[in-house]
């Protein structure tokens, strides 16, 4: 169960976690489909709203390398 935050960061909620499955934030090159393509919603949350990239492979979920 989750525990409130002993010092809450400040935002009102609701707060909503979004993955996207096979989308990733990468380097900028003619090789990332997502900076290719246009994402007008993207950019406007990404603008608009607190936001925290995680990792997501590798030895962050537990595989070897």
């Amino acid at each position: 169960m989750l525990k409130p935050l002993k010092n809450p960061i400040g935002i009102q909620g609701p707060v909503v976690t979004i993955v996207m499955d096979g989308v990733g934030i990468g380097k900028a090159n003619e090789a990332n489909a997502v900076l290719a393509a246009r994402t007008p919603t993207l950019d406007k949350l990404f603008q608009t709203y607190p936001m925290v990239a995680i990792n997501a492979h590798g030895t962050a979920v537990g595989l070897p390398s």
